[in-house]
């Protein structure tokens, strides 16, 4: 059997790339998620209070 070495490197360097657009991605949404809570809420002030 061949040791498929080059595939490896391949495979991990894919994962790697795939798992920092998906950490990018959730961030992303948490950010727009919590941007739109606020715009809805108007004043927020219980958020401002916690950043507070």
């Amino acid at each position: 059997m061949k040791n498929p070495r080059p595939s490896n490197i391949v495979i991990l360097i894919f994962v790697s790339i795939l798992a920092l657009f998906v950490i990018f991605a959730i961030g992303a949404i948490i950010n727009y998620v919590s941007n739109a809570r606020e715009s809805d809420e108007g004043l927020g002030v219980p958020e401002q209070e916690l950043l507070n």
